[in-house]
């Protein structure tokens, strides 16, 4: 699940059901998978159920990075 951006190039998504903190969650992407988030409780995020991704690379990096991500959250659900 992640919060529709209503302005900028951030998007918050959601990894409780990851069964982690959003901190261990970037932990572990940066060191399994090579890509780079942030905590969304670095920027304002209360409930600390989100990660913030920045939407500012060129798209084939993202595309690589969302592919990063997606094998990483499928190892994680097992």
């Amino acid at each position: 699940r992640y919060v529709k951006p209503r302005a900028g190039f951030y998007l918050f998504t959601d990894v409780t059901s990851l069964g982690m903190s959003p901190a261990e969650f970037c932990m572990r992407l940066l060191e399994e998978a090579r890509v780079l988030v942030f905590p969304g409780s670095l920027f304002a995020d209360p409930t600390n159920r989100f990660v913030r991704i920045s939407l500012l690379s060129p798209t084939d990096r993202i595309r690589v990075a969302a592919g990063r991500m997606k094998e990483l959250v499928s190892k994680i659900k097992g």
